[in-house]
């Protein structure tokens, strides 16, 4: 493989940094993004005119995507700064409690709408912002899984009954590209434990959404008609969900 070259594209308002790779048995070009930079991957002796057309013809995804990134990462919160966190739609404060056990704790407090951090003062003082991150993403991530199993023991058998439909089982797992998904044959259900970040009416919709394939595999017209029997907002709701990924990122 030849050695990677780095460089920028500029696509309207953004600089796109970029890396090619040649490699010798390639047979295709092929553009996709490794974390906030994107790959180039062509045969080795394949023409630089051509690959500065290909990329030209490509614009407009590496801007839509690479636009996407950003936004994604600027959004992402340090748990130190007064982010802005949501529970069932609702604006919870992030609050550090300080106490003497080593165990870093979380507690979602629906009473005062605080999400709270049960930390040790030396863990702060020991641990670089990065380190603290991952493990505050981790404490908080299990703690909005329980909470959405719990909400979704609810909603789901509501739902169920009211739309006549059964399923085997559901899990819930940590997702931020689908919010649900099932598997029809088997009557399994999957669902995104940040559900419960969002409001009520848009987590019912996910729900009669994934109950809806277990009568449609695809998205017909007909799958829709059958959502909007139940969730007659639902185009409505579904956009809202594209325009607003600030709800669950973190």
């Amino acid at each position: 493989m030849d050695k990677e070259i780095k460089d920028y594209i500029i696509i309207k308002d953004l600089k796109v940094p970029f890396k090619i790779k040649s490699f010798k048995n390639s047979k295709t070009i092929k553009f996709f993004f490794r974390n906030d930079v994107l790959i180039i991957t062509k045969p080795k002796y394949f023409a630089k005119y051509k690959l500065d057309s290909l990329i030209e013809k490509n614009k407009d995804y590496i801007y839509d995507k690479y636009s996407k990134i950003i936004n994604e990462k600027k959004l992402k919160k340090d748990w130190f700064e007064k982010d802005i966190f949501y529970i069932k739609g609702n604006n919870y404060k992030i609050k550090f409690i300080y106490f003497n056990n080593k165990n870093v704790k979380v507690n979602i407090n629906d009473e005062s709408n605080e999400v709270e951090l049960f930390i040790y003062k030396d863990f702060l003082l020991n641990n670089n912002k990065e380190k603290i991150k991952n493990i505050l993403d981790k404490k908080i991530k299990n703690a909005l899984k329980e909470k959405t199993k719990c909400h979704l023991d609810n909603r789901l058998i509501y739902w169920s009954k009211i739309m006549n439909l059964s399923f085997k089982e559901f899990l819930v797992r940590d997702a931020i590209s689908k919010y649900g998904s099932c598997k029809p044959k088997e009557k399994k259900l999957y669902f995104s434990s940040r559900l419960i970040m969002l409001p009520e009416i848009v987590i019912d919709a996910i729900i009669v959404h994934e109950l809806s394939h277990l009568v449609y595999a695809n998205h017909s017209r007909s799958f829709y008609n059958l959502i909007e029997n139940y969730i007659p907002d639902y185009s409505k709701i579904n956009k809202w969900l594209k325009k607003n990924p600030s709800y669950i990122m973190f």
